[in-house]
Formats: structure tokens, C-alpha cells, sequence
């Protein structure tokens, strides 16, 4: 059972002793899949341009893969950053002697291994293996989200646009809309991250028409796929992966769903239940969460404080509201919530640390 608090013990690699960690981590990460790109000498070597001077090659590697987990935004931000943060150079393996690339160097570097995603995937594991390695509790509490990535076309040309694209609405920060949705011609790209870190565990893409929820159900089995250390505590997720099929698969792989219900419309006001998972007294009222026993698999409710206003009526021949109920959240997962129940002070603690692949996003 993950323990909440709101403190803040994570890796944020923005920081020098977090560089340093995550220069061990880069440390552990096998670069033979490069020597395909780059050839078998892989330390030294002029590949990356014909003059002086001679580019290492695993040092600018670790520069693209610290540059996407840091949230180094651009090839010329990259070198901004490389020449002026010692904590990266250092983290990097930057040679001292060494004078700082150029943009079109980098380019072309961060080109041939964008080019080449399995020798990207195989590296991106191999970096994770080794953060797991230097902190145990990686990939414990989980976050899934998606957002809206453009097509680089017109829609409307049917000479230029592609074709593998479609109109699609997705959230934005930038609309004015309501909803904070905008319509994109385009993709989205589905990533699941680390919540301490904000480290990403894995990536998928889908047009921008394709709901977010049936992604949840590739990406978590990919990741346990990919890592033996992947054993999710808890998944956070919003109302769009709102799903029984979700919550289910979550259950199997022994981690809590955290996804709020929809009130779709049409919903019965009269339910046993309400979307918090809260079951109903005899006189209509949602009972409080007292706690949840894990030896039963049970989630314990009662009656509001003082009673309901049966308890307050004359008896008229029909039983009174009971005390206290226990319901085993193992009969119906997607109703009751699952390990941990919508109504307690636990999934609220823990709910708001689904930002962090809001945050993710930003970078």
C-alpha cells in the first residue's frame, strides 16, 4: 500500500545532485545498439563532422537522452544548456578539453538517432533499468495521460496532408474553450511517467481522433513487458480512461485504479451507489468511508453522523439504517474502486499527483 504524504522525495534532474544521479543511471545504459548508427568505435572519432573537432559519440548520445528526460526543449537549447550547466557536461561525460558542439553537429546527432527509434527504445530501457536500479520505488505510483501533436501539413491539401492523421479535439491550454479542448489535425501522443520523477516509462501515438482510454490498456502491458522491476502500487489516470475494462486490468497487474467516475447522462438517481463508490442508507444518503480492511478486501462505510432521519422517525413496520456496512471491493472493482476507495482520504491525497504528466507535458 503506497503511504501519502506530500513531500517532495523525487529525482527532478534540474538540480546538480540530481544531474549526478542521473549521470550514474546514464552509466548503466548499454550503447552497442549505436554502433550500427555511429560505428563499433564509439569513443572517439570524427563521424559527426569532417573537420576538428572529433565528437565522442557516447557523450552526445547521453546529451539526447538527458535532454529529453530533463525537458531540454530544441537542438539549439540543448547546446545552450550544454555550455552553460557544468552539472550536465559532468553528467554527460563531456570531456574538459573538449569545446561545446555546434547546433548543426547536435542536429545532425539528435537526427540519426530520431531516424532510428529501435536503437532510441532499446537505449530509453536500458536508461530506466538503471534509475530503477538507484531508486527502488520507480515506476510504483504511475500517471497516463495524452496530448495533441499537430501534423506538419495542410488538412485541407490533399497533395501534402497525411493521410495517417485525422481531426481530432484534445486538450490545450491555450483554448478559450470551457472544456480547455481544441480541435487539432494531427496525432496524440499517449505517455505514461514515473510521478516522482516525471520520468517517462513509456510512450504511445494514435491519430487525434482516437479515444485516450483503450490506450491505457497497450501501454501498461507494454511496460510490464518491457521491466521486470514494473509493478505499479497505483495508477493515476482523469475521467477519460473512465472504463470497467481499465480498471480491471489494473486490479490484474496488483495496483490500485485512481480514476474518477463520469456521470454519464441518463445515470440513476436512485443507484445503491454513488460515482464515489459510496454505498446508500435506507433513507437515500451517502454513507461516510470509515477505512478498509485489506485482510477482507473490504471497504467499511457509515451512516452520517447522527444518524439518517429514519433513526429520528417512529417505527412504521420497516427496518431501521444500519450502522455500518462492509462492502469487498473484489465483487464489483469498478463500482467500489478497487484497493483503494474514491470516498477515502487516501485517493484524495494521492489524486492530485496526477499533474505530473501535465507537468511532463509542458517541458
Amino acid at each position: 500500500m503506497v503511504v501519502c504524504d506530500n513531500t517532495r522525495n523525487a529525482v527532478f534532474p534540474q538540480h546538480y545532485a540530481d544531474l549526478a544521479h542521473l549521470g550514474q543511471a546514464l552509466t548503466l545504459v548499454d550503447y552497442t545498439p549505436c554502433a550500427r548508427l555511429f560505428g563499433p568505435d564509439l569513443g572517439s572519432g570524427d563521424i559527426f563532422g569532417k573537420g576538428r573537432p572529433r565528437y565522442p559519440r557516447i557523450p552526445l548520445v547521453k546529451v539526447f537522452l538527458t535532454a529529453y528526460v530533463v525537458g531540454v526543449k530544441g537542438r539549439q537549447g540543448a547546446v545552450d544548456r550544454l555550455r552553460n550547466d557544468p552539472a550536465l557536461r559532468a553528467a554527460c561525460g563531456w570531456p574538459r578539453d573538449l569545446e561545446i558542439p555546434s547546433r548543426p553537429t547536435v542536429s545532425r546527432v539528435f537526427g540519426a538517432l530520431a531516424a532510428n527509434p529501435w536503437v532510441l527504445h532499446a537505449m530509453l530501457v536500458g536508461l530506466l533499468n538503471g534509475v530503477q536500479e538507484i531508486r527502488p520505488d520507480f515506476g510504483k505510483v504511475v500517471a497516463i495521460d495524452s496530448t495533441g501533436v499537430p501534423a506538419y501539413c495542410n488538412p485541407l491539401n490533399e497533395e501534402t496532408r497525411d493521410n495517417e492523421a485525422a481531426w481530432g479535439k484534445v486538450h490545450d491550454p491555450r483554448s478559450t474553450a470551457p472544456d480547455g479542448m481544441a480541435m487539432i489535425y494531427g496525432w496524440k501522443a499517449h505517455v505514461l511517467v514515473d510521478v516522482p520523477t516525471q520520468f517517462p516509462v513509456a510512450l504511445g501515438e494514435s491519430p487525434a481522433n482516437r479515444h485516450d482510454s483503450p490506450l491505457l490498456r497497450e501501454l501498461l502491458p507494454w511496460a510490464a513487458e518491457s521491466y521486470d522491476w514494473f509493478e505499479p502500487d497505483v495508477v493515476l489516470a482523469d475521467k477519460g480512461y473512465d472504463a470497467k475494462a481499465n480498471v480491471q486490468l489494473i486490479h490484474r497487474l496488483g495496483a490500485a485504479a485512481l480514476i474518477p467516475r463520469i456521470d454519464r447522462a441518463g445515470r440513476d438517481p436512485t443507484s445503491v451507489y454513488t460515482l464515489q463508490g459510496e454505498p446508500r442508507c435506507l433513507s437515500g444518503q451517502a454513507m461516510g468511508f470509515i477505512g478498509t480492511d485489506l485482510a477482507t478486501r473490504c471497504h467499511g462505510f457509515r451512516c452520517p453522523a447522527g444518524g439518517c432521519h429514519r433513526r429520528s422517525e417512529p417505527f412504521k413496520g420497516y427496518t431501521v439504517c444500519d450502522d455500518e456496512v462492509w462492502e469487498a471491493f473484489d465483487d464489483d472493482l469498478y463500482t467500489l474502486g478497487g484497493s483503494i476507495s474514491r470516498a477515502s482520504p487516501e485517493w484524495q491525497c494521492l489524486y492530485p499527483k496526477r499533474w505530473a504528466v501535465e507537468r511532463f507535458f509542458a517541458w
